[in-house]
């Protein structure tokens, strides 16, 4: 499979799509018709050598789909080797993480309003890499929410591991339901404590925040807080954490609600199943003796129901196993 194939994997031309049907009926002389070259490049063509030169076959598609994966897995499997030269140079030098921290930088560091707490923070989030948790026992308003979930959402698509922690009352704030439902269909994870807790923000394991549990002017002073990089004090942070969400109550994603009570017909299941296994919506068509334009019909109903967003493919095979497992378990 070639680069430019990897490139724009969905897209065949019309005249492709000509040659590919002539095929499928019997029409082996298609030599130098315009598309085949792409049916060859796509693995959906091949001269019949067998009979004679200049016939072609046409492929069935999950010949296509076997020589994209083995060569996605090809790539992988360099990239990981690649990964692991690399480690292997990096546990060549001296651990800094497991140095004696230096006692005159001490890794703490006092802000001492809500604008170095908000620098502190972006200069820390600029460098993560791999997981945020947060508490926070103060609600947050509605526009900051707005602009902070674009963000968010970009960092659990590239693979940020999110973890939060609201109120209770956050279940009753729209504006706070609208951005836990939307990280919660990203794998972030969310749940809601009652009463107060420790508002924090720790990032990669490497840096925190925490706010200022010192005597103080009263609600005011929990906008002040201190920044914390050495790595005792971050590791005491992170269990304080963990104690937290121990004891908080999880927020179930729109999907996870849908599939509680969802119902969809038998066609439906049999579709969603098929999608959920990786089937294209042609390859559904066929294997149901339904149109494509039903199976689309049907595909965008079940995303309603279920409340997972149209081409996620992902989301719907998640959906398919929670329905899936629902149904075992009421047999």
């Amino acid at each position: 499979m070639s680069k430019d194939k990897a490139d724009n994997p969905t897209s065949l031309s019309a005249e492709a799509l000509e040659v590919y049907a002539r095929l499928g009926r019997g029409d082996n002389r298609v030599h130098g018709a315009p598309g085949l070259d792409e049916l060859i490049e796509h693995d959906l063509a091949a001269e019949d050598y067998w009979r004679r030169e200049g016939h072609y076959l046409g492929l069935p598609p999950h010949i296509s789909r076997r020589n994209s994966y083995e060569q996605a897995f090809t790539a992988i499997g360099g990239i990981l080797r690649g990964v692991e030269r690399h480690q292997a140079l990096l546990d060549t030098l001296p651990s800094v993480a497991d140095a004696e921290p230096d006692a005159t930088a001490g890794g703490v560091r006092f802000l001492s309003n809500p604008k170095e707490c908000s620098t502190a923070l972006q200069e820390a989030l600029h460098g993560m890499t791999s997981w945020m948790w947060s508490a926070q026992p103060v609600e947050r308003d509605p526009e900051t929410l707005e602009k902070s979930l674009i963000k968010d959402l970009e960092n659990l698509k590239r693979g940020v591991k999110y973890r939060t922690i609201f109120l209770e009352s956050a279940r009753q704030k729209p504006h706070q339901v609208k951005w836990a439902d939307a990280v919660t269909q990203y794998e972030g994870e969310v749940r809601t404590l009652p009463g107060d807790f420790h508002r924090t923000v720790i990032i990669d394991g490497r840096a925190a925040m925490i706010s200022d549990h010192r005597p103080g002017p009263g609600y005011l002073h929990r906008f002040t807080g201190w920044f914390v990089t050495h790595p005792g004090m971050v590791a005491l942070i992170i269990d304080m954490y963990k104690e937290q969400w121990n004891r908080a109550n999880p927020w179930k994603s729109p999907q996870i609600r849908s599939t509680e009570t969802a119902e969809l017909s038998p066609l439906q299941m049999k579709i969603l199943r098929e999608k959920a296994n990786g089937m294209t919506r042609e390859g559904i068509a066929r294997e149901l003796g339904i149109s494509p334009r039903t199976v689309t019909t049907h595909l965008a109903a079940i995303c309603e129901t279920l409340g997972v967003q149209v081409g996620v493919d992902f989301q719907l095979g998640m959906a398919y196993e929670r329905l899936r497992h629902r149904h075992e378990t009421e047999q």
